[in-house]
């Protein structure tokens, strides 16, 4: 008989086995003058069941090391798929960090080419004041002479012609106009909330300025018993030292509006904006300090 590990032990056990049983048949007839000793039929049987035993528990054996071998197979198979599946976790890992990157990039990227966009538009623009025109004709209809751009903006276009000034929306320039200028409806509507925005600031400042002004009013005359023509100088002297700041603040901006003109991105509208309201300020408290004047 052979085992599944092959027949070279097996057969060495079984060798070993008939030795022994005929050493101890050898000996059993040496001593049967002297003792009793069991049939040579008896022995064999006996060997040849100690063979069967021995083969089957070599069979159990054998059959035990293959279920080893496939155990250390299946244990191998599991440490390569367990292998694998942190290659692939590392990939994912790796692939999501690049996409991360690229979304980064493309963000800067897409900043980048909007802020050149931006500063283009603003040098074409710039670049077209005093440029002039013989004839302009609109998208309406409408046709002037003697053009000379004086502003280009976000909203539209300001020039001036033959019969006076005009201010256009950039819809009824013509369409190589508005291709130049970079016309873009987004752009306009967002400059549009700028100008109402700032109007609205303009009103609630001036309204402040009147209710300020209201308000010192009415404490003047509730003071006017105790010292009336003191409360005049002393609102007189309040208006001539916020006249003193204007004209310092509008200085000041006229020297930065020059300053702005001078870089190929300007912030010049937005400061001269600034500019009218401090002048409009500057002279409707002028005219209420010369009327408390008229008054002393």
């Amino acid at each position: 008989m052979t085992s599944s590990r092959g027949p070279g032990v097996v057969g060495l056990l079984m060798a070993l086995l008939v030795l022994a049983g005929f050493g101890t048949l050898m000996l059993a007839s040496a001593s049967s003058t002297e003792e009793s000793a069991p049939s040579l039929g008896s022995v064999i049987r006996k060997q040849a069941q100690d063979i069967d035993y021995y083969n089957s528990h070599i069979d159990m054996l054998g059959r035990r090391l293959e279920r080893v071998g496939i155990l250390k197979g299946q244990a191998k198979n599991l440490e390569n798929l367990k292998s694998s599946s942190n290659d692939q976790r590392a990939l994912i890992e790796s692939t999501q960090q690049h996409i991360g990157s690229l979304k980064k990039e493309t963000a800067e990227q897409i900043k980048a080419f909007d802020e050149y966009k931006e500063a283009y538009r603003a040098m074409i623009r710039s670049g077209a004041k005093g440029e002039k025109i013989p004839t302009l004709t609109l998208l309406d209809g409408s046709v002037y002479q003697n053009v000379t751009i004086r502003e280009v903006t976000p909203v539209g276009m300001q020039f001036s012609h033959e019969a006076g000034v005009k201010r256009v929306a950039y819809e009824v320039l013509p369409n190589f106009l508005q291709e130049r200028f970079q016309y873009s409806a987004e752009q306009k509507e967002l400059a549009l909330k700028k100008e109402r925005d700032h109007q609205l600031r303009h009103e609630a400042d001036t309204q402040m300025v009147q209710d300020n002004m209201k308000q010192q009013m009415d404490e003047q005359k509730a003071r006017a018993e105790a010292g009336l023509h003191e409360a005049k100088l002393r609102e007189y002297a309040a208006y001539k030292d916020r006249l003193r700041e204007l004209k310092a603040e509008i200085r000041e901006l006229e020297r930065a509006i020059l300053a702005e003109k001078r870089k190929p991105v300007s912030h010049a509208p937005a400061l001269e904006a600034r500019l009218a309201n401090k002048r409009r300020e500057y002279g409707a408290i002028e005219a209420l300090a010369e009327k408390i004047r008229s008054t002393l």
